[in-house]
């Protein structure tokens, strides 16, 4: 097991670095202040909102649904896909917002900061999918 949440933690990894060069090589910096958020550009607040409600709803409904009498392999093979799921919904939305007005890119680095907070642990996959952590390492 501990080898499948190492591969958890590379792919989670290269998600970050991925969104972290495309920023570096194709954001624009030069304007990074809060943004003035006015009738045209308030549509783009809503992507970042979005992107966490969304990835939230679509990680918590896919553990909601995984059987409590599966293995612990199973379980965790379902923990993936939803982690998979949560972190491209807010990838795209990074690069949704880097690539559609230059003001907004702050936003997609907050969602980038947030998606670096979900890094996967032993701890939080023991507890979204209510299992001792010392059960991981069977």
């Amino acid at each position: 097991m501990k080898l499948k949440i190492k591969t958890l933690k590379i792919i989670h990894f290269a998600l970050i670095s991925g969104v972290t060069l495309a920023y570096f090589t194709a954001g624009t910096f030069s304007n990074l202040n809060i943004p003035k958020f006015n009738l045209e550009n308030i549509k783009y607040l809503l992507i970042p909102v979005v992107a966490y409600l969304l990835g939230n709803f679509l990680f918590r409904n896919s553990i909601k649904n995984i059987d409590k009498n599966l293995k612990l392999q199973e379980k965790f093979a379902k923990y993936q896909s939803a982690s998979l799921m949560r972190w491209a919904v807010i990838e795209g939305a990074c690069f949704l917002l880097m690539f559609t007005l230059v003001e907004m890119q702050i936003l997609g680095l907050f969602l980038l900061l947030y998606l670096l907070f979900l890094r996967p642990t032993e701890n939080r996959i023991a507890k979204d999918l209510n299992v001792n952590s010392s059960e991981l390492f069977v």
